[in-house]
């Protein structure tokens, strides 16, 4: 550019210039969830042409029952408000010096945090790079669902960090409407296993759910997926498995093969085929048989050679 920058087409270099020095930054925060008292690594995918960013965190008092996202303008207006605990960790990373075509990648540290509602933003020092910033979750809920026959569904409410069932929470489903009908919520509490089963009338299946305590209200709603499929096989058939002591030989070397056959019925029905005789072939690259050995299974349905 500075020795032809006269010629007519060199504004596509100034153009290229200008899209290879541009500031920059990607973030990823990886999961909106978080466990309790869990360090969370943010990666910082890509920085570019710029000197500082910083990051911070804030407490809200909200709940996960909520549609607001903290992109939008008017959303992050109320979300701003329900500000309880401002800046409770601040981290400033600089990267003064750097060519301005330097693309860099770091990361920074949310130390580990109580159950409840974050505000995360990502700032810079050129004004002209618009805020980042998204609502953190932590909790220890989760929740897990199974397709029953019937048009029923299956759900169970368990802690993230010990699998253990949650007795007694509360679940709110989000129904599909049904003929053109608005979708519904319906409230349903767990047993004191953490479990509960709902049954749905036709084209009326829940496919979301929320989940939560009078203490853990932190869990954002969960979309859910799968459906009961069975079919009843009536194939018989048998197979036979071959085992290798290694994936690749040394010329000379033997080769020590295990066979195991077995015979499937109706797709469950599983038996040794004890007695049957097979003939094994070794071969080549070229598909030329190098050696074949006869072998006749045992009563567990196992044969060797080599």
């Amino acid at each position: 550019l500075d020795r032809w920058g006269s010629w007519q087409r060199m504004n596509e270099l100034r153009n290229a210039e200008k899209s290879l020095t541009q500031p920059k930054f990607d973030i990823s925060l990886g999961d909106v969830v978080s466990l309790p008292n869990r360090q969370r690594t943010v990666k910082i995918t890509a920085i570019r042409s710029i000197n500082e960013i910083t990051m911070n965190v804030s407490r809200l008092v909200m709940n996960a029952d909520n549609n607001l996202n903290a992109d939008d303008d008017a959303d992050y207006a109320k979300i701003k408000r329900m500000v309880s605990e401002p800046n409770i960790i601040s981290q400033t990373k600089r990267y003064v010096g750097q060519p301005d075509y330097k693309i860099i990648t770091d990361s920074m540290v949310i130390g580990g945090l109580p159950v409840g509602a974050y505000l995360v933003e990502f700032d810079t020092d050129n004004k002209n790079i618009r805020t980042e910033r998204c609502v953190y979750y932590v909790s220890d809920m989760f929740v897990v669902n199974e397709e029953l026959p019937g048009s029923r569904l299956r759900l169970a409410t368990v802690s993230a960090t010990s699998g253990q069932p949650i007795a007694n929470a509360m679940m709110r489903l989000t129904v599909n409407g049904m003929y053109g009908q608005q979708e519904k919520t319906v409230d349903i509490k767990c047993d004191g296993n953490g479990e509960a089963v709902y049954t749905y009338n036709l084209g009326q299946k829940p496919y979301k759910v929320l989940v939560y305590t009078d203490d853990d209200k932190y869990y954002p709603a969960t979309n859910m997926w799968g459906g009961f499929i069975y079919y009843e096989s009536k194939t018989d058939a048998d197979y036979v498995t071959l085992y290798t002591d290694r994936s690749i030989y040394r010329p000379g070397q033997t080769v020590h093969v295990a066979a195991i056959v077995f015979n499937n019925k109706n797709g469950v029905e599983t038996s040794a085929e004890n007695n049957r005789s097979m003939k094994l072939t070794l071969r080549d690259a070229n598909y030329k048989v190098v050696a074949e050995n006869s072998v006749t299974t045992d009563e567990y349905g196992t044969a060797s050679t080599d």
